[in-house]
C-alpha cells in the first residue's frame, strides 16, 4: 500500500455543492423551482404571462408594464415543504465506529429508518417581493424590482443522528444532505414600450447576488475494507460558505391583443452561469485548532469524542478554484380571455382594470425550461491540497470533483384566473399547474425533489380603497415521489479523500472488488475520488403548502 494511501483518514467536502447548491437555481420560474412569486399571480398558479398587469411584470413579462399605472407593490410568500427520504437496505455490519459514541454499535444489522427534514416553525422560507412601476406615459412605464428572489425552498436542516428502534445511529441522509440555506437576490430593472396599438414589447436586465451556506458529511477514507462501509469513525463534516455578488440575467417580454377580450403573452428569460471563483484561503493545507476563514472547511472526525489526539476533530481549509452552475433558459406563452362587464367604459390608452373593466378572465400558460443544459455541476480545486484528520494528514482533494446531477427539460401547463365577485371590490381566483419530471430519479437528492408535480390555488384580492388592493393566496403541490430502488438502484456516490490504485482506471479502488465490498452490493465507482458504495439509492417523497400575502397601490 502507497505510504499516501496509509496515512488516509480525511474526507471532502464537494458533494455539498452537489447536494445543495443545485437547489437553488438563480433561473427565474424553471422546472426547478415552484409556482409561483407574487400573490395574484400564485393565486392563478402562475398562469399570469398574458395578465402581467403589476409591477412584477418586470421579470415575468417585462411587455406588460406599458400601459400600467404608477404603482407600488410589496408581496411575501411563505413555503412549507414536506420532505422525507428512505434509504433502501440496512446499516452494515462491522462499520468503523472508532472514537464514536457507537463503538458498541447495537444499530448495525438494522434497517435504515425514513428520515424528515426538519418542519418547524424556523423552517419556513419566506419569499418577498418589492416593486415600483413608473408610467411615463400611457405607452411607456418603467418596472424596478429592487427586491426580487427565486420562488424555492430557501433553507433546509437534516438530522446527522436519528432514532433506530431502541437506539440511535448515524442518519442515512448525512452523505446527500445536512443543511443548507441560500439567500438570493435578483433585483431587476425593466422597460415595457406600446410599439403599435395592441403590441407591446419589453425587456429586463436581472443582477443576481448569492448568498450560500451549506453542510454535508463526506465518508472520509477508503483505503481499507473497514472504510467502505461508511461507518461514523472515518466521517467528515464539510461546511461551504460564499457571496457571489454578480451574474447577468435578462428577461424579455411580449404582449399582443388581437382583439379586446384577448391577449396573448410571451416571456424569454437567459442567464449567464453562475460562477464562482474561490477566494484565497492562507490557512488551506494544514490543521486548524478552529475553523480557519476559507469558503470551504472540513471537520474530522465529526463524530469523534475528543477522548484522546486520535479522536478529536481538527479542521482544514479548503482553496477552491471555482464553482461553475449552468443556468437553464425559460419560455413562456399564455393565451387570456377576459370579456369586458356589460356596461362598463373601457380606457382608451393604456391597460385596462381587470377589476373594474373585467367580468371575469382565464388563461392558460405553456411552459419550457431547458434544464437539460444542468447536466454536471463543475467543481474545481487548486492542486496539491492535503486534508487532516484529528491534526494528522488525511488524503487529498481532487483537482477535479465535478458531479452528474442528469436535470432533463421540462414542461408545463397553467390554467388560471380570476372571477370579479364584487366588481372594483372583491375579486376571487383560482387555478392549477402540470409540469413534467426533471431528473433522471438515479441522481434523486435531496436538495430539490423535481418530480412530477400538480398543484392548486386559490386566492382573492380586496380593493380596500381607489388605489389599494390587499390579496391573499393558498396552494398545495403534489410531487411524485422518486423511487429508484426499483431500478436498480442510485448512482449518486460519495466523495472521499483517498488516492486511487490506479489512477487511469477502470479499477480504481482494490477495496471496492474485495469479498467484503461485494457482499455488501457495492462496486468500483467510475471515476477516483468516489465512494465504494452509493449513497442515494431509495425513495424520495416531499410535497409543498404556500401561503402568500400582499399588497398593491397605484397612484
Amino acid at each position: 500500500m502507497p505510504i499516501a494511501r496509509s496515512l488516509v483518514r480525511g474526507g471532502l467536502f464537494v458533494a455539498v455543492v452537489a447536494s445543495t447548491f443545485g437547489a437553488e437555481r438563480l433561473a427565474r420560474a424553471n422546472g426547478l423551482e415552484i409556482p409561483e412569486n407574487g400573490t395574484e399571480v400564485m393565486g392563478r398558479a402562475g398562469a399570469w404571462t398574458a395578465k402581467a398587469d403589476n409591477p412584477l411584470a418586470a421579470a415575468l413579462n417585462p411587455a406588460g408594464l406599458a400601459g400600467q399605472k404608477t404603482g407600488i407593490i410589496l408581496n411575501a410568500n411563505i413555503t412549507y415543504q414536506s420532505m422525507c427520504f428512505q434509504k433502501q437496505g440496512n446499516y452494515p455490519s462491522g462499520a468503523d465506529n472508532f472514537g464514536t459514541k457507537w463503538q458498541d454499535p447495537v444499530y448495525e444489522g438494522r434497517p435504515y429508518p425514513e428520515v424528515c427534514k426538519k418542519n418547524g416553525f424556523g423552517a419556513l422560507n419566506v419569499v418577498p417581493q418589492l416593486g415600483f412601476t413608473y408610467a411615463i406615459n400611457s405607452k411607456l412605464a418603467i418596472g424596478v424590482l429592487p427586491l426580487w428572489t427565486p420562488s424555492g425552498t430557501g433553507k433546509a436542516v437534516w438530522p446527522t443522528e436519528v432514532d433506530v428502534g431502541n437506539t440511535t445511529g448515524p442518519s442515512p441522509n448525512r452523505f446527500l444532505l445536512v443543511e443548507k440555506n441560500a439567500r438570493i437576490i435578483m433585483p431587476t430593472f425593466s422597460v415595457g414600450y406600446e410599439v403599435a396599438k395592441g403590441v407591446r414589447v419589453g425587456a429586463g436586465f436581472q443582477w443576481v447576488i448569492t448568498m450560500f451556506q451549506s453542510k454535508l458529511m463526506s465518508q472520509g477514507t477508503q483505503s481499507a475494507d473497514v472504510h467502505t462501509k461508511q461507518g461514523p469513525g472515518i466521517n467528515t463534516m464539510s461546511e461551504i460558505k460564499f457571496n457571489q455578488f454578480f451574474t447577468p440575467a435578462a428577461v424579455f417580454g411580449l404582449l399582443v391583443t388581437p382583439h379586446d377580450d384577448f391577449d396573448v403573452g410571451a416571456m424569454f428569460r437567459y442567464s449567464a452561469d453562475i460562477v464562482y471563483k474561490g477566494k484565497k484561503c492562507e490557512e488551506a493545507g494544514a490543521a486548524q485548532t478552529s475553523k480557519p476563514d476559507c469558503d470551504v472547511v472540513i471537520t474530522a472526525p465529526y463524530y469523534g469524542i475528543g477522548t484522546n489526539s486520535r479522536n478529536t476533530p481538527s479542521y482544514t481549509g479548503a482553496q477552491v478554484k471555482e464553482f461553475r452552475l449552468p443556468q437553464p433558459m425559460d419560455l413562456r406563452l399564455g393565451f387570456r380571455w377576459h370579456p369586458a362587464r356589460k356596461g362598463a367604459v373601457l380606457p382608451k390608452d393604456g391597460r385596462r382594470d381587470s377589476m373594474a373593466h373585467d367580468a371575469f378572465d382565464v388563461e392558460l400558460d405553456l411552459t419550457y425550461s431547458r434544464n437539460s443544459s444542468f447536466n454536471q455541476l463543475t467543481i474545481l480545486f487548486d492542486p496539491g491540497q492535503n486534508v487532516y484528520f484529528a491534526g494528522a494528514n488525511g488524503g487529498f482533494i481532487p483537482d477535479d470533483a465535478s458531479i452528474s446531477k442528469k436535470w432533463k427539460d421540462t414542461i408545463g401547463v397553467r390554467l388560471g384566473g380570476d372571477y370579479h365577485l364584487l366588481p372594483e371590490k372583491l375579486s376571487l381566483r383560482a387555478g392549477g399547474f402540470f409540469q413534467t419530471k426533471g431528473q433522471d430519479e438515479k441522481y434523486l437528492n435531496l436538495d430539490f425533489h423535481p418530480g412530477q408535480m400538480v398543484g392548486l390555488y386559490l386566492g382573492a384580492t380586496l380593493r380596500a380603497t381607489k388605489g389599494l388592493d390587499v390579496s391573499v393566496g393558498y396552494g398545495h403541490i403534489w410531487v411524485k415521489p422518486f423511487d429508484n430502488t426499483k431500478d436498480g438502484g442510485g448512482q449518486v456516490r460519495g466523495l472521499i479523500a483517498t488516492q486511487p490504485d490506479s489512477a487511469t482506471g477502470p479499477n480504481y479502488y482494490s477495496e471496492c472488488s474485495s469479498p467484503t465490498a461485494t457482499a455488501e452490493g457495492y462496486s468500483q465507482p467510475p471515476q477516483p475520488y468516489r465512494s465504494c458504495a452509493i449513497t442515494n439509492s431509495g425513495k424520495l417523497t416531499s410535497a409543498y403548502n404556500m401561503f402568500s400575502v400582499g399588497a398593491t397601490y397605484r397612484f
